[in-house]
């Protein structure tokens, strides 16, 4: 029979409880509250990197949870956390664990480009919607970065649910012209009978069929930052927004063999080099009104040409000194001031004098 109860921490416990009684109830109580513990999902707004990072290692999944939604607070501005999610993504034994480490790797952004083949794995493995949709979104704010995925996102696309597949078409469009592998199986999608699928991949086969034809920064031979690639398209995208002069940027880490056998077997007029003659057949054949620059690694050549429709925009002396600065840059080892530096160059052109109306140019996507 019960009798009067008595408060005690919170807990009502009447004073007929035996100690067995009360030793199971002591232990549910604080199991209750250090699981509340674990699992707080607002870490205090004091609490640095390095206590985060520690919890990360921790065994206890609550805790894991608990640092990586840290982490995700405080953005970009964490990058330096990106190997130790990219390890806790790897061992991590329970969905939910992903899910907030995919959800940290996503708020960093390009600069967590090293997990991605991590996450294209647990993407093959995931078995809970959630966590694929955790780990696309993740590879989708890492953007072209993310391109070693696009196999997955591929399979995904062909064979998976319809919401998955949509989304995978979406991510495919963020990586941008890296995901051209994708083409043939995003114009099928763009064919299904499912209509926000068939929105989707139309929208990404347009950002991949676009950018790889007109604008950008082409990095073949791997010369710059993800991050910097990232910033400067950016910047540059909003500068032919204003100005209506794009920015194409090529790196070659070698002479290609048709461009070699071209060199060796004809002759230059006095004057020209090789690399301007490969430069200007370039801004013939790219559809687009503005700059062409081309960075070849070995040898260290470097061109710096209008297309022709921008020729008075752009005087010889100012394209002969960005290519100078761009030569002493890539010898002192500055790559990724290569990029401030072209980003500052076009904030300093002109329209004045264009040969044909600057509305025709190739705005980036």
């Amino acid at each position: 029979m019960l009798r009067t109860p008595v408060l005690v921490e919170g807990w009502i416990m009447p004073k007929s409880f035996n100690g067995k009684s009360l030793c199971l109830a002591a232990w549910v109580f604080l199991s209750c509250a250090a699981g509340s513990v674990l699992a707080d999902p607002n870490p205090r707004l004091g609490e640095d990197l390095d206590a985060l990072l520690k919890r990360l290692k921790s065994p206890f999944s609550n805790e894991v949870i608990t640092a990586a939604r840290g982490i995700e607070r405080l953005g970009p501005a964490a990058k330096a956390a990106v190997p130790d999610l990219n390890h806790a993504l790897a061992k991590a034994n329970f969905s939910d664990e992903r899910i907030a480490i995919a959800r940290a790797l996503g708020a960093m952004g390009p600069a967590a480009e090293e997990a991605v083949p991590n996450i294209a794995l647990a993407l093959r493995r995931a078995g809970f919607p959630q966590e694929r949709q955790a780990l696309m979104r993740a590879l989708a704010r890492i953007g072209p970065g993310a391109r070693m995925a696009v196999p997955t996102l591929v399979d995904i696309m062909r064979s998976g649910l319809p919401d998955d597949a949509r989304l995978a078409a979406e991510v495919l469009g963020e990586i941008g012209p890296g995901a051209r592998d994708a083409v043939p199986a995003l114009r099928m999608a763009a064919g299904s009978g499912f209509t926000h699928l068939k929105t989707t991949a139309a929208a990404s086969l347009r950002k991949i069929e676009r950018n790889d034809a007109r604008l950008g920064i082409r990095d073949n031979a791997r010369i710059f930052s993800n991050e910097a690639v990232h910033r400067a398209s950016e910047e540059l995208q909003a500068l032919a927004a204003q100005s209506h002069l794009g920015v194409l940027l090529e790196t070659y880490l070698h002479i290609p063999a048709e461009q070699a056998s071209r060199a060796a077997s004809q002759p230059f007029p006095e004057g020209i080099s090789f690399i301007d003659l490969w430069a200007m057949d370039r801004t013939r054949t790219a559809d687009f009104n503005g700059l062409y620059i081309l960075i070849c690694r070995n040898p260290l050549k470097v061109a710096v040409a209008p297309t022709p429709t921008a020729h008075a925009a752009f005087d010889q002396p100012s394209c002969v000194k960005l290519r100078d600065q761009i030569q002493s840059r890539i010898a002192a080892r500055q790559d990724d001031e290569i990029l401030r530096d072209v980003v500052a160059f076009m904030k300093g052109r002109s329209l004045h004098g264009l040969k044909n109306d600057p509305l025709k140019a190739i705005q980036p996507q």
